[in-house]
């Protein structure tokens, strides 16, 4: 994607997170110790295991 296109589709850099959490959410997170089970911490941006509390990117 070029420059341009890229800033035509996402005005602003919070937009651009969401679409790429939500692109994240439809494949679904799963953890180092094998849970599907997070929660997000939208302060931080990034996912948290609900088992192992390890954050997930």
């Amino acid at each position: 994607m070029i420059l341009f296109s890229f800033t035509a589709n996402f005005g602003s850099e919070e937009s651009c997170r969401l679409h790429f959490k939500e692109e994240r959410d439809k494949q679904g997170v799963q953890c180092k110790c094998g849970s599907k089970e997070h929660f997000w911490i939208k302060s931080v941006w990034i996912y948290e295991c609900k088992k192992c509390r390890s954050r997930i990117s």
